[in-house]
């Protein structure tokens, strides 16, 4: 993957400088650079890959109480959220089999050779997603595993792009994830059944907490399979209290 090289910021006007460098290598030359300088430069950057999600390219959770406070109904497209906990595959299988449900464009699942799992394609059917439309990419290392990730966000032929990143990511790699989905208008979902959050703060549009539940047992009925599902941040959603459901799944 090629370094991010942008240059997002201008020397001051006493003659300090920046020295353009890879990520962290820079080093500040005048401390009177002023952070104003910097946005300027950073949105004429992001306005060069800038597009409007298309109508109703929301990805559709399937749970009424949950799309009822999201902003647009749904997963925003055009940006990346994050799934984590130990159920963290679970709902990321649930929204895939949603997404392949309402959109023609197959989804692409990217991971690393070392997690020691694969994706099952008999299990995937039982939760309703159709293998032969799930391209499954295996990559070798974690800069091979980024490339790939931001090209599939990038080209616009899939409906949904997930990834499971080797470790948190930095801000750089972040934000160009980010931009990789404006620019494709693809919904990217980044996995990590770990605890810790995937991406800087303020680069994905919505981080997500699933945990295992204990099923409803009835002596009647099915058991059925319960999700504890946290939102612990959403981009333009009001207020700042979390929002907790215990959810029925497949």
């Amino acid at each position: 993957m090629s370094v991010y090289r942008a240059e997002i910021f201008e020397t001051a006007r006493n003659g300090g400088a920046w020295r353009e460098g890879t990520e962290g290598d820079g080093v500040w030359a005048d401390a009177g650079l002023r952070l104003a300088t910097a946005r300027r430069h950073v949105d004429r950057i992001e306005r060069q890959f800038r597009r409007a999600p298309s109508k109703g390219s929301a990805l559709r959770t399937g749970f009424a109480a949950v799309d009822a406070v999201l902003p647009d109904g749904g997963l925003t497209c055009g940006a990346i959220h994050e799934s984590l906990g130990l159920a963290a595959r679970r709902f990321a299988v649930h929204l895939l089999a949603r997404r392949l449900e309402n959109a023609a464009a197959p989804a692409l699942w990217a991971v690393p050779v070392a997690a020691g799992h694969a994706l099952y394609g008999p299990g995937l059917a039982g939760y309703g997603v159709d293998p032969s439309r799930l391209v499954i990419a295996r990559y070798r290392s974690a800069v091979e595993g980024l490339w790939l990730i931001e090209e599939a966000l990038k080209s616009g032929a899939f409906s949904l792009v997930l990834g499971e990143p080797e470790g948190a990511l930095g801000t750089t790699a972040a934000r160009r994830l980010s931009l990789a989905a404006e620019a494709g208008g693809t919904c990217g979902l980044l996995v990590s059944e770990g605890g810790a959050a995937i991406s800087a703060p303020g680069t994905s549009a919505s981080r997500w907490r699933a945990e295992p539940a204990p099923a409803a047992i009835s002596e009647t009925g099915p058991v059925r399979r319960r999700l504890s599902l946290v939102l612990e941040r959403c981009r333009g959603l009001t207020g700042e209290e979390t929002r907790r459901w215990l959810l029925d799944t497949v």
